[in-house]
């Protein structure tokens, strides 16, 4: 578990039994963070995380994911909305890049959590 300079926590855990892979990122929101004009908000922006990026659309998307053999969704509950990827290990890089396609600077948020990963868990 790291605090990061922005106060987010990065909580890393490994399980070397498996060629797998999965990130999620969670952050407040969902349900609790909507009021009766922005009902399904969170929803809605759940849905769309998936469905275009600036540099891909969302069949260029779908079809990367799909050849990884890989899962990429976003999700919306009662008090979080987020984003999770999960794939084989082999295929760890590729879907680090599209999953940080979504953020303003994707470069500095993967390097943020490669570079901490690493610290903590031997993370090649």
């Amino acid at each position: 578990r790291v605090v990061l300079p922005t106060g987010d926590v990065l909580v890393v855990q490994t399980d070397r039994s498996v060629p797998m892979f999965g990130l999620r990122v969670t952050a407040q929101g969902g349900l609790r963070a909507e009021d009766p004009q922005s009902n399904g908000r969170s929803y809605l922006l759940a849905q769309l995380l998936t469905r275009g990026t600036v540099r891909r659309s969302a069949d260029e998307i779908a079809h990367t994911v799909e050849a990884m053999a890989a899962g990429l969704s976003g999700s919306a509950g009662r008090n979080s909305l987020g984003l999770q990827a999960s794939g084989l290990s082999a295929s760890r890089d590729d879907l680090l890049d599209l999953f940080f396609d979504w953020t303003p600077d994707p470069a500095l948020q993967r390097r943020i959590l490669v570079d901490n990963a690493a610290r903590l868990y031997s993370f090649p």
